[in-house]
This record gives structure tokens, C-alpha cells and sequence, in this order.
């Protein structure tokens, strides 16, 4: 926890425009884990006309912020708390950079499960611990925690696709879109280049899943 007082005041209030641009659906209730100060969850509010959101958040600062935008925020440890927003179930949960600071992201998958609708959808972002850079460092024999981006060092857990798909299958959901944001850069391209694509995951800095409850099989 101490790590996080190293962090920038705009920490708490990034607006993640690349989560709001994945939502094509309409909204009711949603829920956003990690909401920070309340800015991205406000945005999705204003695009889906959302009726009711609500945000839980472990720092107390933004989530005195976040209290003020939203309908309702809990501050605490989504790996600690059993959230209760007087019975509602969501059509959308969000977890942006979120998963990757639990110590234990299956068990807060299973919870949040929990709070979905029938056909409600979750949204999250994970970094892949298979970035080209990051594989550049352990060629060298270097793996050092940064500031900020893959190797965050409030990072616990770090993932790369084939994982991120067992966290979700094992924890009862199906994903029903990947997409992904992408390092730039010369170096980049002549990696896709002369490989002819095979390490084109590898340019890949970020996954962005978007997943339901599995169906459950009859019989």
C-alpha cells in the first residue's frame, strides 16, 4: 500500500476513454471497482445514460471524490468486503487496472460474478507481462518494478493472454471480446516485420476484456 503515496495526483483521476469506447450496449446499473475519483464511471453514465452507478474503492481520498459524483461508493478492499448496493445487480461491472494489484484476482472475479444481471457484462483491462520490452529486461537479467506501466511495481500478479483467458474460464465467465492497446515505436514495427507477425502479441502492452457469466452446460 505504501507504494501508492509515490503516485501521481492524476493517479485517481484518469479518464479511461479506451473502456468507455468498448461500450456499444445499454446500461442500467453499473459498477465500477477502482473508480478513483469517479471520472470514468461519470463518462459512461453521460454516454449510456446509465440510471444508477456505483464505485468501490480502496482510498478513502478519492473515494470522498468519487462520493460525489456517484450514486453510491464503498471504500474498501473488493478482496475483503462483500458489497451490498441495497440488492442491486449490474449490467456492467469495470475493473481498468485492477485485477493485476489483487492478491488474489480469481476470488474477486467470483464476487463480482455475483453482482452481475443474467446477461450482465464485466469489463477490465490487464497489462501482459509479455510486452517486448518487458522480455527485453529479462533477457538481460532485469526484471525491476517501475513507476508506472507493465511492471507497476503495485502490481502482485501480471499476466499474459493465455493466462488472462484461464483466470477468466476458470472463474466461470466467457470472454466475448479481446481487445488490446498497443506499444508504438520503430523498434515495435521491426519486431512485427521480421517475424512476420508471430510476436505480434508481443507489441501488445495491455488487454482489454470483455466477458459474461458462463452458460451452464445441461445435462
Amino acid at each position: 500500500m505504501k507504494y501508492y503515496n509515490d503516485k501521481s495526483k492524476d493517479y485517481f483521476s484518469t479518464l479511461r476513454e479506451d473502456i468507455i469506447n468498448m461500450i456499444d450496449f445499454e446500461v442500467e446499473n453499473l459498477l465500477d471497482v477502482g473508480c478513483g475519483d469517479g471520472s470514468t464511471a461519470i463518462a459512461i453514465k453521460t454516454k449510456t445514460n446509465a440510471k444508477f452507478v456505483a464505485g468501490i474503492e480502496i482510498f478513502a481520498n478519492a473515494a470522498d471524490k468519487a462520493a460525489l459524483k456517484l450514486d453510491n461508493v464503498i471504500c474498501g478492499n473488493i478482496e475483503e468486503i462483500e458489497p451490498d448496493f441495497d440488492g442491486k445487480k449490474f449490467d456492467l461491472i469495470v475493473c481498468a487496472d485492477v485485477l493485476e494489484h489483487l492478491t488474489d484476482p480469481w476470488k474477486a472475479l467470483e464476487k463480482l460474478k455475483t453482482q452481475l444481471t443474467e446477461n450482465g457484462k464485466l469489463i477490465a483491462s490487464i497489462p501482459n507481462i509479455a510486452y517486448f520490452p518487458v522480455i527485453m529486461q529479462i533477457l538481460r537479467d532485469r526484471f525491476e518494478y517501475e513507476e508506472s506501466g507493465v511492471l507497476d511495481k503495485t502490481h502482485y500478479r501480471f499476466f499474459t493472454l493465455h493466462t488472462i483467458k484461464k483466470l477468466f474460464a476458470d472463474c466461470g465467465y466467457s470472454i466475448l471480446d479481446i481487445q488490446y492497446n498497443m506499444g508504438r515505436g520503430f523498434k515495435a514495427d521491426l519486431l512485427s516485420v521480421f517475424s512476420l507477425g508471430y510476436l505480434h502479441r508481443n507489441r501488445i502492452y495491455q488487454y482489454r476484456i470483455i466477458a459474461k457469466k458462463a452458460t451452464k452446460e445441461i445435462g
